[in-house]
């Protein structure tokens, strides 16, 4: 993300001219790109996801610097933040205070990022959970199992599926949940066939740490 943002900056540059001080700090800055470049090259990547976020992102870099030595960059700083997958405020959450609903751990209509002091439950144990993040109106997705359970999130949100050949959990997108996939029932200790649909809402979510 950052290094398609640089890039994008680069592209500006082209246009309406870098930001104002680059000539003074056009050696520095395109040190500094090519040590991103360089940081991105020595990642190491473990899964078949990773690779092609890691190809793409090493793409970018190359981009970036290609049009930004020529054109010089319009922004000296750049900040990303990932887009976040969030469920529904009426999902709910088995937590340090009994099974709550998501949005009463939290103003929906609050601030974006809110304090909170929780344990939640996850498939690795309890966990802290330090945040309550409101994501806004987004299109959402609701997945049905043949066992009538529901979840609904944003098309970004993961949830675990179970691999059919290695019986792992894995991570899968709301959005790439299809029905012949098999979503592990926490309470049960088992899985059930999702039925996917569709829905529109808004979402907040947990930061843990």
């Amino acid at each position: 993300m950052t290094g398609t943002s640089y890039r994008r900056s680069a592209e500006l540059a082209g246009i309406v001219g870098p930001y104002d001080g680059f000539a003074q700090n056009a050696e520095p800055h395109t040190r500094v790109m090519r040590k991103h470049q360089a940081a991105n090259d020595a990642v190491r990547t473990v899964h078949s996801m990773d690779i092609a976020v890691h190809r793409e992102a090493t793409k970018q870099w190359a981009q970036n610097l290609e049009v930004g030595t020529t054109n010089g960059w319009r922004n000296a700083q750049a900040s990303v933040l990932a887009p976040t997958g969030c469920l529904t405020a009426d999902t709910l959450v088995t937590t340090d205070r009994g099974l709550v609903r998501l949005g009463e751990l939290g103003d929906v209509w609050g601030d974006r990022w809110q304090d909170l002091d929780a344990q939640v439950s996850t498939d690795e144990g309890p966990r802290q959970a330090t945040k309550f993040f409101v994501n806004g109106e987004e299109p959402t997705r609701r997945i049905v199992t043949k066992g009538g359970y529901t979840i609904q999130g944003t098309l970004a949100h993961r949830i675990k599926v179970v691999d059919p050949e290695t019986g792992a959990w894995e991570w899968k997108r709301m959005a790439d949940v299809t029905a012949d996939d098999l979503v592990p029932d926490a309470a049960r200790h088992d899985g059930r066939r999702a039925a996917p649909g569709a829905a529109a809402g808004a979402g907040p979510g947990l930061l843990h740490r």
